[in-house]
């Protein structure tokens, strides 16, 4: 049994992001501080503010928020045991705030002051492990203050007490743990009755705005910006506030799950062969389905190829697909590798618009709030660079009479990803022995940096590296003109990391 736990940790630990997929993320205990025994230590009372704002914010993130009020620092101790014996197994994340006074290293309960380091020494235990523990500190933390003194916030002397100091500068020394204090050491933080705490409600702005799009510490660098900038009273009074972090992966606040034994299915449409003449074949096709095997199949997908289908073949392909119980997976990812011209692609016999592609998968239950990535490869018009001297066909376009749907075709269903090889009107690079040049660095893109970069993060640098780099060794040179990115369509409504 406890080899089995060792290997369960060390596939927790190999993961690049903190799973946050459980229905209650976790909780978040606010150890508010409002009146002191000392009479020297002024009242909190524009703490009510923040403790509310707290609560709603994280209430919407799905966390259980619960608030203590004025306790002694032996309170402290006795609730973080408490918290410390839960099991914390069906939870992804533990959050706590303290707000209070500070001084020189050390925040006060009631009675007392004493070092935030029992915040995470309390937590170093089984079903805690490998998961954020982040600590929210809104204290003023010295005798230094701005112009900000003039709202009569008195800063809090030292007060005598017998806590144990720990052995050096109270900083995390165990993994997974963020602390951020209001100010830096020495500076005094500001707040007011009626606002609340320029800290608190900063943080709680930076949240509702950018937890769905950025990682956590992103998100407090940025915050820091803010408190830098906003509060510049003089160039020797500017603060921001502290942050230090152990954190071993990435954190996003919402993202897509990603936790099933085999986290989709890869289906590519390959076509190579046309029935009308003037499409030529398509040999790269072969190289590109090899390689996307190799790299998804090594991303825990499982992956299918269907080669050379007619559009008919191609409907009752994807209508068997949409009535899947797709529940035990997580993603489904759909390659279309064909020609295309002026916003259509061809399947062998005719072309057609690719919103069959989403729109077959539109109100299938076990479908809904998972991620559809869809990546065509084709050339979607008649221009080309000096690249079409290495010998390849740009397709004419051929009657069909498949029916168009009204303007040009965009995702209108949410948690769908469109990228498409190449801009409107332009022709797309292949060789037979290399395989396309866009399926080509998309997949060592997948296989050098989808960890820890979300999936838009990815696709852009795929884009620049497109947009920089000759499509061919032998050229030397690509002219402003000549450069050529691809499109990427999304509405996606999570971060997605694969």
């Amino acid at each position: 049994m406890e080899d089995e736990s060792t290997t369960s940790n060390q596939l927790e630990l190999l993961k690049d992001h903190y799973p946050m997929n459980k229905k209650i993320l976790g909780n978040v205990y606010i150890f508010n501080h409002v009146l002191f025994d000392n009479r020297s230590l002024g009242a909190r009372y524009g703490n009510v503010k923040d403790c509310q704002d707290i609560e709603e914010v994280f209430h919407r993130l799905k966390f259980k928020v619960k608030i203590y009020k004025d306790l002694s620092y032996k309170e402290i101790l006795e609730t973080l045991s408490k918290i410390s014996d839960m099991d914390y197994s069906n939870f992804d994340c533990l959050v706590f705030f303290i707000l209070t006074h500070g001084r020189n290293g050390k925040i006060f309960a009631r009675d007392i002051d004493y070092y935030p380091h029992i915040y995470w020494n309390s937590f170093n235990k089984p079903s805690f492990m490998n998961k954020p523990k982040l600590i929210f500190v809104q204290d003023p933390r010295g005798d230094e203050i701005d112009d900000e003194t003039h709202y009569g916030i008195r800063i809090p002397p030292s007060v005598h007490n017998e806590c144990l100091a720990p052995d050096s500068y109270t900083i995390p020394d165990i993994p997974d743990v963020l602390l951020m204090h209001s100010c830096h050491d020495g500076l005094f933080s500001w707040r007011s009755l009626v606002t609340g705490s320029s800290f608190v409600q900063h943080l709680c702005r930076e949240i509702k705005l950018r937890s769905k799009s950025i990682d956590l510490l992103t998100l407090l660098t940025f915050l820091n910006q803010t408190l830098y900038v906003t509060f510049d009273i003089s160039n020797n009074k500017k603060k921001h506030a502290t942050i230090v972090s152990t954190l071993t992966k990435v954190f996003y606040g919402d993202y897509y799950p990603l936790t099933k034994e085999k986290l989709g299915n890869v289906y590519i449409f390959n076509h190579v062969t046309f029935d009308n003449g003037t499409l030529g074949p398509r040999y790269a096709g072969i190289k590109d389905c090899q390689d996307i095997e190799k790299v998804f199949q090594k991303l825990k997908f499982n992956v299918e190829t269907y080669d050379d289908l007619s559009y008919n073949e191609i409907l009752k392909k994807l209508s068997k697909i949409a009535e899947m119980d797709y529940s035990n997976f997580d993603c489904l990812i759909i390659f279309v590798l064909t020609h295309g011209e002026n916003g259509k692609v061809f399947a062998r016999d005719v072309g057609y618009y690719p919103d069959i592609y989403w729109k077959s998968f539109t109100n299938k239950p076990s479908f809904m709030y998972k991620p559809k990535l869809i990546f065509i490869q084709d050339s979607r018009g008649d221009e080309t660079d000096d690249e079409s001297r290495y010998g390849i066909i740009t397709p004419k376009p051929i009657d069909n009479e498949v029916l168009e749907p009204t303007g040009y075709p965009l995702p209108d269903v949410p948690d769908v990803l469109v990228m498409y090889s190449c801009y409107d009107g332009f022709f797309s690079w292949r060789t037979a022995i290399t395989g396309t040049s866009f399926v080509q660095r998309l997949c060592l893109e997948f296989k050098y940096r989808s960890k820890p970069n979300d999936i838009i993060t990815l696709l852009t640098l795929l884009n620049q590296l497109t947009t920089l780099t000759p499509m061919n060794r032998h050229m030397t040179r690509v002219s402003n003109i000549e450069r050529r990115h691809s499109t990427i369509i999304s509405t996606l409504t999570r971060v997605l990391v694969l």
